[in-house]
């Protein structure tokens, strides 16, 4: 009897043959056990290989991971500016506010509030702001500026 072969199997060969897109979906598609066995070693392995090969989408996957220390990557915020920064360069909108809110606050690398300012403009002008952000996660907005009534 033949074996059935996998039914992503066109995604491994293409990942094999270096597109970073297919390694992104492919790592995806690891970490969450979709369609694979999930496997967090395996899928950062090819997280690493699609930001490598210049896909911001990966770039900024992996400073997301290292700011957190998300997904079997350890926290280390200096490694997650240097993925934002390298996203951010290319346009990447999610990875310009991420890198202008750490250069604005200092996380990770030295306090830069004008350098900040520059790419959360940036980010902005490509249609993400802190406040559509936090609307889209679903995380409550910055208030900490506003003054608290509340007793």
């Amino acid at each position: 009897m033949k074996k059935k072969p996998h039914p992503y199997s066109w995604l491994l060969k293409l990942a094999n043959e270096g597109d970073p897109k297919a390694q992104f979906e492919l790592a995806f598609r690891l970490a969450g056990g979709q369609g694979f066995k999930q496997d967090s070693d395996e899928a950062a392995r090819w997280f690493l290989s699609a930001a490598e090969l210049g896909l911001p989408e990966a770039q900024n996957e992996l400073g997301s991971f290292f700011l957190y220390g998300d997904e079997g990557f350890p926290q280390n915020e200096s490694l997650a500016a240097k993925w934002f920064l390298a996203a951010a360069e290319q346009g990447f909108a999610e990875s310009q506010l991420s890198l202008g809110q750490m250069l604005r606050d200092g996380v990770g690398i030295p306090k830069d509030e004008a350098e900040g300012k520059k790419w959360l403009d940036l980010a902005a002008k490509n249609g993400l702001t802190e406040d559509n952000a936090a609307d889209e996660n679903g995380l409550p907005e910055d208030n900490s500026d506003a003054d608290d009534d509340r007793q």
